[in-house]
């Protein structure tokens, strides 16, 4: 807490958030100080803070406790922060590598497939029109016995950015297998897909 308000403990202790921090941030602090004394209860709260001493930005999870006496009766507030940075850089990155394709990085099979699922429910349900494409490269065997796999591993990545060029951002692209890609081309009916197809 020192570090993040950039002052030593003797100056801290007998003072409130409002000493250090903006007023903003402080009454934020308090409401979640205010939430534990209402209710009783836990709370658990993620909280991005800039470090005073150092300029540093970490995501705190801050859990604040009621503390009572012998009596049951609530006497204060034990708030422990512990920085959870790298945690959550961590849960993204194998976020984004279930989704993701590793080679090409758009999505993967199991991915596209639950993404293609969810657009066919919705039509089915709401009405409108979508067109799946399917891109199987031909020859792409003989790439990989003449020149070697990492050849053929360029001609994918090749293959999926000219494809992200073209495609809009909302369309649904993924490889679905070594050489296959599939795209469904969000709201769009079979002769827009076909001179999508064409370009492609």
């Amino acid at each position: 807490f020192a570090r993040f308000v950039g002052a030593k403990e003797a100056d801290i202790i007998g003072k409130t958030d409002y000493d250090f921090v903006s007023a903003e941030l402080a009454d934020l602090f308090c409401s979640y100080d205010r939430k534990v004394m209402l209710t009783g209860q836990q709370s658990v709260n993620e909280e991005c803070v800039t470090f005073a001493v150092d300029q540093q930005v970490a995501l705190l999870e801050t859990k604040k406790t009621p503390l009572r006496d012998a009596q049951g009766n609530l006497i204060g507030i034990l708030g422990i922060a512990r920085d959870i940075s790298e945690h959550k850089k961590m849960q993204e990155k194998l976020q984004h590598q279930a989704i993701t394709d590793e080679l090409t990085g758009i999505y993967n099979r199991r991915h596209f497939m639950f993404r293609a699922e969810a657009e066919i429910q919705r039509i089915r349900r709401y009405g409108g029109m979508s067109s799946l494409l399917v891109l199987d490269l031909d020859g792409f065997k003989q790439v990989n016995d003449s020149f070697g796999h990492p050849v053929g591993d360029t001609v994918l990545q090749s293959v999926s950015e000219i494809c992200l060029q073209i495609l809009r951002c909302n369309d649904l692209f993924g490889r679905i297998g070594g050489e296959e890609f599939a795209i469904l081309l969000l709201e769009t009916d079979p002769e827009r897909a076909k001179q999508v197809a064409e370009r492609l």
